[in-house]
């Protein structure tokens, strides 16, 4: 009898251990992480607090205020669908003048991923370096999601010419919107929701295949910050 239990204890652990190796990839199963985590992506890393966001939030909407013809600022079309943008477009000064010192942390949190410090991340992007009509400054980004405007984004990868890693944070408290789910597949059998909380960071490699739901009621704001890496 003690022998049979001995087996179906083995049988049973060794079950729960393959579960959790063939999901090695997406859960952490480390006790200090804060989200899951992967060798491409990682969630629910504290980066602002609720008055940080909501002060990019209120300069994000006065820029939105503006009128603008189209081909003009946040009326710009998106290379992934064609629409809209209604995004607006910062440089790291002006980051930083929002949010404060903290705004330097997005030079270290990609390391979050396990890459190695012999690399430094830098801001950057092809139109500054042509030294051509600016348009994505520093590749540091406020987007709005809503009825009647933007309400989702299809399915895509990031451009690698303009970010290595990139940095997403919501800045609007999931209760304020319904829909709007980020979405991410991993391997094309996997499409898992990030569930993250206002102001956490999820930093993944450009080419994590994404996508952000349809926003039904409310508005929803992200910060993205693309990320270019290079040898030190």
């Amino acid at each position: 009898m003690h022998f049979q239990r001995v087996c179906i204890f083995c049988i049973v652990f060794l079950i729960i251990v393959i579960l959790l190796w063939r999901r090695k990839d997406v859960v952490c199963l480390r006790s200090k992480c804060t989200g899951w985590e992967c060798n491409r992506v990682i969630t629910d890393v504290p980066f602002l607090t609720k008055d940080e966001c909501y002060k990019l939030i209120k300069d994000a909407d006065a820029k939105f205020n503006i009128p603008v013809n189209d081909g003009e600022a946040y009326r710009w079309k998106d290379t992934v669908d064609g629409e809209y943008e209604y995004q607006i477009d910062y440089t790291f000064e002006e980051f930083k003048n929002i949010v404060g010192k903290k705004a330097d942390n997005i030079f270290k949190i990609p390391y979050l991923l396990g890459i190695s410090k012999k690399y430094k991340f830098y801001l950057d992007n092809e139109h500054t370096n042509k030294k051509i009509e600016e348009k994505y400054k520093d590749n540091i980004i406020v987007r709005r999601y809503k009825p009647g405007e933007r309400t989702n984004l299809d399915w895509h990868i990031d451009t690698e010419e303009i970010s290595n890693i990139t940095i997403n944070v919501p800045l609007s408290d999931p209760k304020e919107y319904k829909g709007g789910g980020l979405m991410v597949n991993l391997d094309d059998k996997r499409i898992i929701p990030w569930k993250r909380k206002l102001g956490n960071a999820t930093i993944h490699l450009f080419d994590v295949l994404h996508k952000v739901n349809d926003v039904t009621e409310g508005t929803r704001y992200s910060l993205i910050i693309f990320m270019k890496k290079k040898l030190k």
